[in-house]
């Protein structure tokens, strides 16, 4: 994974979808940088000095945000 790409993403774009999984954490979902066909989904935290946290990231196909999110 490119982790300009990933710092880009989280710094500068609207996500696809924000889905808040617990207190400070969040699940922001973007394209994928290079397949059209997947998107990329990022864990992020966001701490209490306002600071982003990056707790994970992987890819999954397009079909689970519109099945799962109806975006």
């Amino acid at each position: 994974m490119n982790i300009k790409y990933v710092e880009e993403s989280v710094l500068n774009k609207n996500p696809l979808g924000l889905i808040k999984t617990r207190e400070n954490r969040f699940k922001a979902i973007y394209p994928h940088e290079t397949k059209s066909s997947e998107d990329l989904y990022i864990i992020i935290e966001i701490t209490d000095n306002e600071e982003i946290i990056i707790i994970t990231l992987y890819t999954t196909t397009i079909e689970r945000r519109l099945r799962n999110y109806a975006i």
